[in-house]
């Protein structure tokens, strides 16, 4: 019986450790990743239609990279950070990403981020 107890628990242990993984990946995929940017919100014409927002759900005080996006997206953008980012906390970083020391430009029709530094 030794050996069907000692199954039992290694199944028991994998099941738990997998299911740890899927939610730490869910929750790290909200923090570091890009939120799926449509390409008509970077379309641009001249700089001034472009402004930077936090790519994710975390600004650069919380390791957070900033993007540019058309300025006329600025409502769906903070829309669609709000409903995905509810349930995300974001470390107090003291480094920070290039980007949040950047300007957005439109270069050759699309939003982007010259870096400044």
């Amino acid at each position: 019986m030794e050996g069907r107890e000692e199954k039992v628990f290694n199944i028991i242990l994998i099941v738990g450790f997998i299911s740890l993984l899927v939610v730490f990946l869910h929750l790290s995929s909200k923090n570091t990743v890009a939120i799926g940017i449509e390409s008509h919100i970077n379309d641009c014409s001249y700089d001034t239609d472009c402004i930077m927002v936090n790519s994710g759900c975390c600004g650069c005080d919380g390791g957070g990279v900033k993007i540019a996006i058309n300025k006329n997206y600025i409502g769906y953008w903070n829309e669609k950070i709000f409903r995905e980012c509810r349930e995300v906390s974001c470390p107090a970083m003291a480094f920070r990403d290039e980007s949040c020391y950047s300007t957005p430009r439109c270069v050759e029709g699309m939003c982007t981020l010259a870096i400044t530094v």
